[in-house]
């Protein structure tokens, strides 16, 4: 709810050496599913077990049919309601977003993003959708340098303004009807 990873591991520790895991073991990976995990770490039972290919097949086949009956409505009804009101602009945007992608039935939901914040709250959300993170380099301009030197005057300013004047460390227009600026 709190929009942290949560990581299960040590799962189906009898997949080491057997080739079914036991049916608490296949009970708690779909259990870990259900309850929102982010992901299922497999260790022992693909590093040194004998069965490693099995392994991660079961595991993801029972993933995937817990996958079919989770209860995204239910979730993201949950998660705002734990983030409560009033939601910040960031968040706003990333509910919205999500809201939207459901209601339309989105295959997949584009975020352009330069840090990832973005990108990590509308996951938060738990789209059924896969959500795609464009990243978007931050451009810095104020190393810009630009220097102005000597004195021109624009006749075209001039005519229809009256000229150009510097008040107050800015330049501006001053208009030919206008007393104030």
């Amino acid at each position: 709810m709190a929009g942290k990873p949560a990581v299960v591991t040590r799962v189906v520790d009898s997949m080491t050496d057997n080739l079914r895991p036991t049916r608490a073991e296949a009970t708690d990976v779909a259990n870990a599913v259900l309850d929102g995990s982010d992901a299922i770490l497999l260790g022992a039972e693909t590093l040194r077990g004998s069965y490693p290919i099995e392994t991660i097949s079961i595991v993801g086949r029972i993933c995937a049919e817990a996958e079919k009956v989770y209860n995204q409505d239910l979730y993201f009804k949950k998660t705002v309601k734990y983030v409560g009101e009033p939601m910040s602009h960031l968040e706003s945007i990333a509910s919205s977003a999500v809201r939207a992608a459901i209601k339309v039935k989105a295959s997949v939901l584009i975020c352009f993003t330069s840090t990832g914040r973005a990108a990590r709250l509308i996951s938060k959300y738990r789209p059924t959708m896969p959500v795609i993170s464009v990243v978007i380099p931050r451009l810095k301009t104020n190393q810009l340098r630009w220097t102005f030197t000597g004195a021109f005057e624009v006749p075209f300013l001039k005519a229809k303004y009256g000229g150009i004047q510097r008040t107050d460390h800015r330049w501006m227009i001053n208009p030919v009807n206008q007393t104030s600026v």
